[in-house]
């Protein structure tokens, strides 16, 4: 049974971010993935976001050349459906939240906003940054085992959000949603 008003942002989860991708995240695989697909039917509603970069992107000075558009490498590797936000498309821009000044905030319409996906010490710290800036009527939870940092660190090892976001497992998400409480 679904709970009431609960969104699910699922970051950045494409091959080229998984084991064997351009840019893995230690951690982050298939296995992960199906975890992540396994939870999102619990949720009202699914919001993914997606690097859709083009051949000559700002970030390829800094990281290794990524979901570049129309690539294998930038499709998602999850099954669910939802809406997918696209972002990072100009060249000159880099973008690691598809919620970046507030934009497309709107779209969320869970009061218990869960994030999960890659690398949460980029795209998903931003992407939870911009929700506790932008949306800040919404209770946020960072689901720390579907979580996977590029410094292999997690938000248990270190609160980047001065306890403003509350941490939990999958497992804890799966049962505090099928009981229908908000936590």
């Amino acid at each position: 049974m679904k709970g009431s008003g609960n969104t699910l942002i699922i970051v950045d989860m494409q091959f080229d971010f998984l084991a064997g991708g351009a840019l893995a995240v230690p951690g982050a695989d298939l296995e992960m993935a199906r975890k992540i697909d396994r939870i999102a039917n619990l949720f009202d509603q699914v919001i993914l976001t997606a690097d859709d970069h083009p051949v000559d992107h700002i970030s390829f000075n800094t990281f290794a050349v990524h979901c570049v558009h129309d690539t294998p490498g930038a499709k998602l590797a999850v099954n669910c459906k939802g809406s997918v936000l696209y972002k990072a498309r100009q060249y000159d821009s880099e973008e690691y939240s598809a919620f970046f000044d507030g934009r497309r905030i709107n779209m969320i319409e869970g009061s218990d906003v869960y994030v999960a996906g890659v690398a949460g010490d980029f795209c998903v710290k931003a992407t939870i940054e911009d929700l506790l800036r932008y949306a800040q009527d919404k209770r946020v939870f960072a689901i720390i085992d579907l979580i996977k940092s590029v410094n292999g660190s997690t938000y248990v090892d270190h609160d980047p959000f001065e306890g403003k976001v509350r941490f939990v497992t999958s497992d804890q998400v799966s049962k505090r949603i099928e009981v229908g409480q908000g936590g």
